[in-house]
């Protein structure tokens, strides 16, 4: 569907998909409520993949915004909060290291602030999940 949005929120039909900012020269801020500032900035020509009930707006002029129901950047983009937090949660709760006790030790060492990574082999493991 294709939305002409201005500075008013204007709630999206669609349940989930992907949303493209259109303009090249106007941001839109996507939010889960219709209160300015609430949200994320899409830039213009990107895209947000998404789920549940979301409100769009142009800040400071109109844009055209596709939104398509089907989501094209869910493995790997940030889609949302929550998908964001599902792949942390499966590289932290264990599903790609489970056995690996060296690389546990250091995922806590990490978020715990006592990083002292120096085995070269967790270091390019830490590489491949944050920068693929």
């Amino acid at each position: 569907m294709l939305y002409t949005v201005t500075d008013d929120f204007v709630k999206v039909a669609e349940a989930q998909g992907t949303i493209q900012n259109s303009s090249r020269v106007f941001d839109i801020e996507v939010s889960d409520k219709p209160e300015p500032n609430s949200g994320i900035i899409l830039f213009g020509l990107n895209k947000f993949s998404f789920t549940g009930t979301k409100y769009i707006r142009c800040i400071g002029g109109n844009a055209q915004v596709r939104v398509v129901p089907f989501a094209t950047d869910f493995s790997g983009g940030g889609s949302s909060v929550d998908d964001f937090n599902q792949q942390l949660d499966s590289i932290i709760g264990g599903d790609h290291f489970a056995n690996d006790d060296d690389m546990q030790q250091a995922i806590d060492d990490i978020f715990n602030g006592n990083s002292t990574i120096s085995d070269p082999d967790i270091d390019s493991e830490l590489d491949n999940i944050f920068n693929p």
